[in-house]
């Protein structure tokens, strides 16, 4: 099962369109659009009333904040799991979303009266249940040239909390804490970034909470939007894992100094 979110920070804000067919064609028409937030220290779902054509629920930006995030099930499935629309903890619902290849929505990035750029994105329920350390280049999807470079870090936990963790930027070279800041879990964290800190040898690092790092750039109205994958499939080498996990432990270090 995926989960999908958006961002509505002052003037970026998006649209997303989740399609109700499988990679294959083959459709649900059972299925129904949800939200899930955090009310109470508990997951409130909400069945959402929004457009719809034959193939697509399609969210505005007035429908979406930092902290929502939807999903497709059907009323049975929702009823199922959660008491009166309330639950302790994410479910895993269904596998309608399980596909190979993964089943996405559009996410659609904007600023009133500019341009626009678009990111095909998931949040598979594994990784909900999962915490740890993200890093991600900072080189390779930021632009020296653009106005403004952004960072959207999306987290998704499984349990309805808003707890504070840690980024970082860190200069792996001379082994130096460049800049940190608080995000929140269960949040769209959106994260100005300097020029300075476009450089082939800084990182960004998480500490406690996965999620999903999407770098945003904007020049003359115009925007890009995209993701970095994960530092492993950059090596072409059959030790990869052992390679990011020693610069993982080697970052720790430079953090705990």
């Amino acid at each position: 099962m995926n989960f999908f979110f958006g961002v509505n920070q002052g003037d970026i804000q998006s649209k997303i369109s989740i399609p109700k067919f499988q990679n294959s064609g083959k459709f649900n028409r059972d299925n129904l659009l949800y939200s899930a937030s955090i009310v109470n220290s508990k997951w409130f779902v909400k069945k959402e009333k929004t457009e719809e054509t034959e193939s697509f629920f399609k969210l505005k930006a007035n429908e979406i904040d930092n902290h929502k995030i939807f999903f497709i099930a059907t009323d049975q499935e929702v009823s199922s799991y959660f008491s009166n629309n309330v639950g302790e903890k994410l479910e895993d619902l269904n596998t309608f979303s399980d596909t190979a290849p993964s089943f996405r929505c559009n996410l659609k990035v904007f600023k009133k009266n500019n341009g626009y750029s678009s990111y095909q994105s998931e949040y598979p329920y594994v990784m909900t249940k999962k915490r740890g350390n993200i890093l991600s280049s900072l080189y390779l999807l930021t632009n020296k040239n653009a106005e403004n470079n952004y960072v959207l870090f999306r987290n998704i936990f499984h349990m309805p909390t808003n707890e504070e963790f840690k980024i970082y930027i860190v200069d792996v070279e001379n082994q130096k804490v460049l800049f940190e800041e608080n995000l929140k879990s269960n949040y769209s964290n959106l994260i100005k970034i300097d020029k300075k800190f476009i450089n082939k040898n800084f990182y960004i690092f998480t500490s406690d909470y996965l999620g999903i790092p999407i770098y945003l750039s904007e020049k003359n109205g115009h925007l890009s939007f995209e993701h970095t994958h994960p530092p492993h499939t950059y090596i072409l080498n059959k030790n990869k894992y052992e390679v990011v996990g020693k610069l993982k432990k080697k970052i720790n270090e430079i953090i705990n100094k």
